[in-house]
């Protein structure tokens, strides 16, 4: 009975494994299941009905899809110059103000120099006058030490 039991189990792994093959296989489509309908055209969308009737056509006006065209590229032609023009205007309006901007800066940093020539000129003069001062006060102790060591070297004799 053991001998028998192991051939039925091995025999249902065996199928299991045929199964999920068959499966696996059916699913990634290797393999097809015929239904015997292969002989239906499923593209065929005429009805019974209508077999003599005629189909409809529409016809696509070429020369107004052209009229079209060319008239909406001539409105992007115009929108484009127009706006060309106004990044020309913009332009020269940025342009002219930043040109004042510099001319205005040139003003500023030039009254600046001329504040400053002018105060190192009023600082020269200030040290000028500093020096002549000093100057003066050295020459007048160099003659009193000069008087000083004339009058000891004539103590002496």
């Amino acid at each position: 009975m053991k001998k028998f039991t192991k051939c039925v189990i091995k025999l249902a792994a065996l199928g299991a494994a045929v199964g999920g093959a068959f499966v696996y296989l059916k699913n990634k489509g290797y393999i097809t299941v015929s239904t015997g309908h292969e002989d239906e055209d499923y593209d065929d969308f005429s009805c019974p009905d209508s077999e003599g009737s005629e189909r409809t056509y529409i016809n696509v006006d070429t020369d107004a899809m052209k009229a079209k065209a060319k008239e909406m590229a001539q409105d992007v032609k115009t929108k484009a110059n127009d706006l060309a023009c106004t990044c020309k205007e913009k332009t020269a309006e940025f342009a002219e103000k930043a040109q004042d901007a510099c001319e205005d800066l040139a003003e500023e940093i030039k009254d600046k120099a001329e504040d400053a020539y002018d105060e190192a000129k009023k600082m020269a003069g200030t040290a000028k006058d500093n020096i002549a001062s000093s100057i003066e006060k050295a020459w007048y102790h160099a003659g009193e030490q000069a008087e000083k060591v004339e009058e000891f070297f004539n103590d002496e004799d």
